[in-house]
């Protein structure tokens, strides 16, 4: 990878790694599997590690498509993206809880000390 690769920590207990996807030298994603059957028709969990340089600006628009992948549920979707070292991450939520995902944030953050 172009960057220091610093991988996922602090996600729920149970959460399996199901595939890993290198995007060229500057990303990789890491798809996941959230424990508990309440989730079970809405399981996975998308994580992008990626060289802040290989992505684009949260404030950037993304291009015009006729055809739009959801993951996840629907009301308060959207990436959350944070930087860990010199790595941004990049969640798309699925069913991962607000509490879940602020743990997941802080173990994450709590690496690069």
């Amino acid at each position: 990878m172009s960057f220091p690769v610093i991988l996922p920590k602090g996600l729920p207990n149970g959460t399996r790694a199901e595939a890993l996807i290198v995007l060229g030298s500057g990303a990789m994603q890491i798809i996941y599997d959230l424990p508990g059957a309440w989730r079970r028709s809405n399981h996975l969990l998308i994580v992008m590690l990626a060289n802040p340089k290989s992505v684009a600006r949260e404030s950037a628009k993304p291009p015009r498509s006729k055809g739009i992948l959801m993951l996840g549920q629907t009301t308060g979707t959207g990436p959350v993206r944070w930087m860990v070292g010199q790595e941004e991450v990049i969640v798309l939520r699925s069913t991962i809880t607000p509490a879940e995902l602020a743990h997941f944030k802080a173990a994450m953050v709590a690496q690069r000390h």
